[in-house]
């Protein structure tokens, strides 16, 4: 049988390593390379970040022009779950 070498599954697979490749996964199938606010369709947004620079625990965004927080799962099936591509079930991708 032949193995698929698909880009996607290839991205999928390296993302299922840990959370934060996870998240950066998800982000850019989301928005690709320009996030949107999910409320007000804003693009003034930014990356809440913590004292030592680095992206918060839950890795959210906050818009500028609505003042509202959102993540990538804000408003889609991943909502109330974790964001992460092994949390999504698809860890075993050596049969597709």
């Amino acid at each position: 049988m032949k193995r698929n070498k698909s880009a996607i599954l290839e991205a999928l697979r390296n993302a299922a390593v840990s959370e934060p490749l996870s998240v950066a996964f998800l982000e850019k199938q989301r928005w690709g390379d320009r996030v949107t606010c999910p409320r007000c369709w804003g693009l003034d947004v930014y990356q809440m970040k913590g004292r030592d620079g680095e992206r918060n625990k839950d890795y959210r965004w906050r818009c500028r022009e609505c003042k509202q927080f959102f993540t990538v799962s804000h408003r889609n099936y991943l909502r109330g779950n974790a964001a992460s591509v092994a949390s999504l079930g698809v860890c075993d991708l050596e049969s597709m």
